[in-house]
C-alpha cells in the first residue's frame, strides 16, 4: 500500500520553513534576506532601536545619579548651616529657613531650577532637618521613551553635639565682667561648661595672669581678655539659660533654734534648724554639723580665724538682708549637700526673693571639698584665696548672679556625678550646654 505525506514548501521550491521567512515574503524581503548586505542592513534596523534604549538608559541612569549625589551633598551642606544657627542667642526659624534654602541654591549652582526645599527646625532637640526635592528630566529617555518620572529627593538632619554638663552658670544678663578673673586667678572645669548670660561685649573678662580653663566656655555677649588667657577661647552669642533652679521651693523657715550664736574655742556638733542672727564660728573652734538644713536668718555665716567646720549632708538656706558666708583664708571646711529633701543636691540656697543682693567671700585656703550646688540667684561670689579650692569634690557647681576672683586661686569644678552619693539638683538636667559642634545625624 502506497503511503502519501503531506509536503511543506521550501526554499527548493520558492517556500521557507519560518513564520519569519514567510513574513518577509509577504513584505517583498526575501531578496533581502537572501543578500548579505541587505541582511546586516536589516539587523541593524532591528537591534539599533534597542541599543539605543539600552544606552539611553545607561547615560540617563549615571545622569540621574550623579544628580542625586548633588542633592544630597546640597542637603547636607543646608543642614550643618541651619544647626550653625542654633548656637546664637537670636536664633531664628525664619532665618534659619532662609539660610538652607540659600544653601541648597549656591550648591547646587546652574543646576538648582525647579529645586525644592523644606525646612524642620527643633529648638528643643537643636536639630534641623533640610528637605530637598528636584525633577532634572533625563537626556535621553525623556523624548525617545517618553519617560517623565525623573524626581529626586534628599533629606539632611544636623544638630548641635557636644552636650556637656554645666559647672558655672552666672545669672546676670548685662553686667560687664559678669564674670571676671583677676590677678592671676584661674577657672579649672574639668569636663564641663563655663556659661555667662550677659550679653555685654564683655561680659567674661581676664587680665593680669588669670586664667579660665573649662571644656567649653560660653558668653551670651562677649569677652574680654587676651586669647592666651582662655583654653579654649570662648564661644559668642551664645543662647540665654534659664535659671535651672528658679521653680526649686525653699526648705522651711522655723522658730529659731540659737540667736546671735558664737563659737569661740572648743569642739561642738550643732542641730540642723533657724540661726537667728547669723552663726559665728572663729578663733580655734571646731565644730561639727549634724545632718540637715541649717536656716541662715538676718544675719551672716561667719567662719573666722582658725576656726573648722565639717558637715555631712548639710544644706544652708541663706535668708534675710545680711545673710551671706564669709571664710576667713585660715579656716579650714569640708562639707557635702543633703541627699534628699528640699535641699537635695544643693550645698547654699540664698532667697531670690530678698530685696538686695549679697556678697559672700570664700577666702579660705583649705577649703578641698565642697560636694553640691552653691544656688546664690541674687549674690555676688568673691572668690579671694590664694590656694585651689574644691579640688577634692567629686563634684561642684556655682550659680550665681555674678562672681569675681582676685589673689590667684585656682577654682576647680569638677564634674565626676558619679563619684558621689548626693546627686546633683535634679533640675540641673536641663542646664547643660549647647556644645560647640556641629554634626550630621542622619
Amino acid at each position: 500500500m502506497r503511503q502519501s505525506y503531506c509536503h511543506r514548501p521550501g526554499p527548493e521550491d520558492g517556500g521557507d520553513k519560518t513564520t519569519f521567512g514567510r513574513f518577509l515574503r509577504r513584505l517583498g524581503l526575501e531578496r533581502a534576506l537572501s543578500d548579505r548586505r541587505g541582511g546586516v542592513m536589516l539587523t541593524f534596523a532591528i537591534v539599533f532601536p534597542v541599543l539605543l534604549l539600552i544606552l539611553g538608559s545607561t547615560i540617563d541612569y549615571g545622569y540621574m545619579l550623579s544628580r542625586r549625589t548633588s542633592l544630597q551633598a546640597s542637603a547636607d551642606a543646608a543642614a550643618l548651616a541651619g544647626a550653625n544657627e542654633l548656637l546664637l542667642a537670636n536664633a531664628d526659624q525664619k532665618v534659619i529657613e532662609s539660610l538652607t534654602q540659600s544653601t541648597v541654591i549656591a550648591n547646587l549652582g546652574k543646576n538648582s531650577a525647579g529645586v525644592k526645599v523644606a525646612t524642620e527646625v527643633s529648638f528643643d532637640a537643636r536639630a534641623v532637618t533640610v528637605h530637598v526635592k528636584q525633577t532634572p528630566g533625563f537626556y535621553i529617555m525623556d523624548g525617545l521613551g517618553g519617560v517623565k518620572d525623573s524626581s529626586i529627593s534628599a533629606q539632611a538632619t544636623a544638630g548641635v553635639a557636644g552636650n556637656m554638663p554645666i559647672c558655672m552658670l552666672i545669672l546676670d544678663d548685662n553686667m560687664r565682667g559678669a564674670i571676671d578673673v583677676n590677678s592671676s586667678a584661674r577657672i579649672t572645669g574639668n569636663q564641663c561648661a563655663v556659661y555667662s548670660n550677659s550679653v555685654s561685649s564683655s561680659g567674661i573678662n581676664t587680665k593680669n595672669g588669670a586664667l579660665l580653663q573649662a571644656a567649653l566656655t560660653c558668653s551670651a555677649g562677649g569677652f574680654s581678655g587676651a586669647p592666651d588667657t582662655y583654653n579654649p577661647v570662648p564661644l559668642t552669642d551664645c543662647p540665654l539659660i534659664d535659671d535651672p533652679l528658679a521653680s526649686r521651693p525653699p526648705p522651711p523657715v522655723g522658730p529659731c533654734l540659737e540667736t546671735d550664736l558664737v563659737i569661740l574655742s572648743g569642739t561642738h556638733t550643732l542641730d540642723p534648724g533657724t540661726y537667728c542672727g547669723g552663726l559665728t564660728i572663729k578663733e580655734t573652734a571646731e565644730v561639727t554639723l549634724n545632718p540637715g538644713n541649717y536656716v541662715i536668718k538676718d544675719g551672716q555665716m561667719h567662719i573666722g580665724g582658725s576656726a573648722r567646720l565639717s558637715g555631712e549632708y548639710v544644706g544652708f538656706y541663706l535668708t534675710g538682708k545680711t545673710s551671706t558666708f564669709n571664710f576667713f583664708p585660715s579656716t579650714s571646711v569640708e562639707l557635702s549637700a543633703p541627699k534628699n529633701g528640699p535641699m537635695a543636691g544643693i550645698l547654699f540656697f540664698e532667697d531670690r526673693n530678698r530685696s538686695t543682693t549679697g556678697k559672700h567671700v570664700m577666702r579660705s585656703n583649705n577649703a578641698r571639698s565642697f560636694i553640691g550646688t552653691i544656688y546664690l540667684p541674687r549674690g555676688e561670689m568673691v572668690v579671694d584665696a590664694t590656694q585651689p579650692l574644691f579640688q577634692d569634690s567629686a563634684y561642684t557647681v556655682i550659680i550665681a548672679r555674678t562672681l569675681n576672683m582676685f589673689s590667684g586661686p585656682n577654682l576647680v569644678l569638677n564634674s565626676n556625678y558619679g563619684d558621689s552619693d548626693v546627686p546633683p539638683p535634679s533640675e540641673l538636667g536641663t542646664a547643660s550646654s549647647p556644645g560647640e559642634d556641629i554634626a550630621l545625624i542622619h
